[in-house]
Formats: structure tokens, C-alpha cells, sequence
């Protein structure tokens, strides 16, 4: 059953923050079926740290997806509940019991487009989540099947548990209680970024994380300079990747592309970005320059090395569409 805890800390909403989410570091039940989130209030003033509430607040509503500034993300995302209960009596006997905290989160808002998948989702669920080391159950509202196919290694690396459908009939029928909660992520405010200022993380902890997951082997990219002699010599050619489109924002002169990265001493591959995440980032890892159009998959720069080149184009002339 949920208990009353003396002093627990809610740190809901933080103003500078461009997610919504609430830390809850108490008891508590969820219900998927009515999108709630509920603990039995304290009798002494809640403690609140770095959050916008007032100690007389009982409710609280979060729509957990990393873009709250964004309405049309902000848009499909389901909203929750948070409330804490006057009196012990009210609240319902949970139906199943949990002994790890509980992270939930959307799969709403933009999810569907890579970019978007890593800069709202995949970050913010590594900051958020990588201290548990795996001890975390994580919960998905709005579940998009495809997503938890394509980063099932990422959802293991960062938890031990299956990862539970909220809203899913039979699970959203029961009171799932944890001995404390996170709903929503924590991001930086850049895209694409992690300010170790702010976290404990970095995103070179991110990439590290990334070739660990997927068993990435090249950690560092090819040597051009020879240091015993200071003379130019390439061990072997480099490889560049050329992410391409065939519809829009699609480059008109690939062929002359391709012949001129050839001449200047490159062994050129030619890719389309492609949803199996695994054998996409064993192909970025293996090269040593990543080549493209602004929207073209470029968002696998993560998987890049240390020391490599990325060139992004962005629409002009000589592009289709």
C-alpha cells in the first residue's frame, strides 16, 4: 500500500527547464486508465527544490515529452495527473508492486522522425535515467510499437526491466505502485546537447554509451599524418559516407559527388539512412567522414568517432526539392 512519508521532496516544473516533469521521491500509485499519479500527502510542508510550486499545491499536470515549449508536439502528448492525497484511507490498494522507481514517458509528440527521436527521447532518457544503473522501471504513454523495436538496445542498456505499456488495457486497469517516481525527461535546452554543467553527463559519455550498446569496435578515426617522418601518409584510404535521399532535398550532381571524393582519396559509400539501428550505426562507426543534406539521417553523427568530419548541406541550388 502507499504510505505517508514525514519529508518527502517533489520538484515539479522547474521554470528553466524545457520538459515538463515532476521527481517524486515518496510512495507512490499509477493508473494508466485515467492518467493519474498519486501520493499520500505529508503532514509537514512538502520540500520542494528548484520548482515553481507552492507548499499548499495538491495537483500538478505533466504531458511527459521533452518539447513543452513546441504546441504541435506538445499537441499528441497525453497530459497526467499528479495529485497527493489528504488522507491515507482514499487512496486505492495497489494491484501490483514494484521495488525499483518508475520513469514515465511519451512517445507522442515527433516521435516518428529520427532526429527528434534522439533529441527528445533517446538524450533525455539517458540523463534522466542512467544514474539507476538498469534499477529503473520505465513506463511509455502514447507507446509507438516501432519505437521500442528500433532502440531496444538502448531501452535495455539504461533498464533491466521490459518496459510496460501504461495505457495498455490490461496493464492500465491496475494500480502499479513504486517506492518513488519520475514522470517525464530531463533535456538541455540545445538540441542535440548535454551540458555537463548541468548533469552529471556529457555527451561524450553519451557517444561512449552508444558504442558500448551496439558493440561499436572503432573507437578512433584514421591517422593522415605520420608523426616519426611529419610527412603526409595515408595508412589507408578514409572512408566517407554519403547519406543520401531519393525524394526530396536530394542531391542533383551525386555522380560528380562521388568522383571527386574519389580523386581526392577517398573510398566513398553511398547509404540511405534505414530504421534498423544496429547495422546503421556499425556503418557510420566504420567510417571517417559523414557527408549529407540538412535531413538525411545526418542525426547518426552520434555514432561518429573522435575526430571526425561531418559536412551538412543545406537547401540551394543544385538540390532537388
Amino acid at each position: 500500500m502507499i504510505t505517508k512519508k514525514t519529508q518527502p521532496t517533489i520538484i515539479c516544473n522547474p521554470e528553466k527547464s524545457r520538459s515538463e516533469y515532476c521527481e517524486l521521491e515518496t510512495d507512490v500509485g499509477i493508473v494508466g486508465k485515467t492518467y493519474s499519479v498519486f501520493f499520500v500527502k505529508p503532514s509537514s510542508q512538502v520540500a520542494e527544490t528548484d520548482t515553481n510550486i507552492n507548499s499548499t499545491s495538491s495537483l500538478w499536470s505533466v504531458r511527459p515529452y521533452a518539447r513543452k515549449d513546441d504546441a504541435t508536439a506538445m499537441g499528441s502528448v497525453k497530459k497526467w495527473s499528479i495529485s497527493a492525497v489528504e488522507n491515507q484511507e482514499d487512496v486505492p490498494e495497489c494491484t501490483i508492486k514494484h521495488s525499483v522507481p518508475a520513469l514515465l514517458f511519451s512517445l507522442g509528440g515527433y516521435v516518428g522522425n529520427n532526429f527528434h527521436e534522439f533529441t527528445d527521447v533517446v538524450i533525455p532518457l539517458f540523463i534522466t535515467s542512467r544514474k539507476f544503473n538498469g534499477e529503473v522501471q520505465f513506463l511509455v504513454s502514447d507507446k509507438r510499437l516501432y519505437f521500442i523495436e528500433k532502440y531496444k538496445k538502448v531501452l535495455r542498456a539504461l533498464s533491466n526491466y521490459d518496459v510496460i505499456d501504461i495505457n495498455e488495457v490490461e496493464s492500465s486497469q491496475q494500480v502499479h505502485c513504486f517506492p518513488s517516481a519520475i514522470i517525464g525527461l530531463k533535456r538541455h535546452e540545445k538540441e542535440m546537447r548535454i551540458d555537463p554543467e548541468r548533469h552529471t553527463y556529457s555527451m561524450k559519455d553519451f557517444r561512449d554509451f552508444l558504442r558500448e550498446t551496439y558493440s561499436l569496435k572503432k573507437e578512433k578515426a584514421i591517422q593522415i599524418i605520420n608523426d616519426n617522418n611529419n610527412s603526409s601518409s595515408l595508412q589507408k584510404r578514409p572512408r566517407l559516407l554519403l547519406v543520401t535521399r531519393r525524394r526530396t532535398r536530394a542531391f542533383t550532381n551525386e555522380g560528380d559527388i562521388l568522383k571527386t571524393a574519389k580523386s581526392l582519396g577517398y573510398e566513398v559509400i553511398v547509404a540511405e539512412a534505414i530504421s534498423n539501428l544496429q547495422k546503421f550505426a556499425e556503418l557510420v562507426n566504420s567510417c571517417d567522414v559523414l557527408m549529407g543534406v540538412h535531413g538525411a539521417g545526418l542525426t547518426n553523427i552520434v555514432f561518429l568517432l573522435k575526430m571526425l568530419f561531418s559536412f551538412r548541406f543545406f537547401q540551394s541550388e543544385g538540390l532537388n526539392g
